[in-house]
């Protein structure tokens, strides 16, 4: 009887203590923690993304940790500028997203899914909230798209140059909002509260 005491006592505290570990605090971002879950979740998500094709010898610990906390500066700034963005939106880069990387829905655990959707919104918000704060400081040169499409005259129809000038107008307009994103996100990242326990 008292074999089965010391038994049952052990089986439930060494579960609590898998437990414990498991959401043992590694880092918080202002009060947002992250915890051992968390981070074992982004390996696994990295992991499976890249289709186990990343070199052995990279810290994928390192990687994660440094993934979730740059979310949470986003997600920080997403809710201090109260940016919203509709679930089918984010269902459609979802399956953009999956047929791109050549991903099935059914050969990813709804968990992962529900993580790799979570972090479609995080970026999708983020790229309204740059948008919306920079968009209008973007110039862009004309001569300089014009030219490019110059020696292209000749070769293509009306519709296919405007094509053309739309796409690069496009690429432009994204290259220097990549700028004014980095910029943003280095500024609010020295405002936020960043604790490694």
């Amino acid at each position: 009887m008292i074999h089965k005491f010391f038994l049952i006592f052990f089986l439930l505290t060494s579960n609590f203590v898998i437990a414990e570990n498991e959401y043992k605090i590694l880092v918080t971002t202002n009060n947002i923690a992250i915890t051992l879950l968390d981070l074992e979740k982004e390996i696994k998500i990295i992991k499976i993304l890249n289709k186990n094709k990343l070199e052995r010898n990279l810290n994928f610990k390192d990687i994660a940790l440094t993934n979730l906390i740059n979310e949470n500066v986003k997600l920080i700034e997403i809710d201090k500028n109260n940016i919203k963005i509709d679930n089918q939106q984010i269902e459609n880069y979802l399956n953009i997203f999956l047929k791109v990387n050549k991903f099935n829905k059914s050969e990813i655990d709804n968990e992962i899914l529900s993580l790799i959707k979570k972090k479609i919104k995080i970026d999708a918000s983020w790229n309204i909230l740059i948008n919306k704060l920079y968009g209008w400081k973007i110039n862009i040169n004309m001569n300089e798209i014009n030219n490019k499409i110059i020696d292209s005259k000749n070769k293509m129809t009306e519709k296919e140059l405007e094509s053309l000038k739309q796409k690069l107008l496009d690429l432009e307009k994204d290259k220097k909002l990549k700028v004014f994103d980095k910029y943003h996100f280095a500024k609010i990242k020295r405002t936020i509260f960043i604790n490694y326990y």
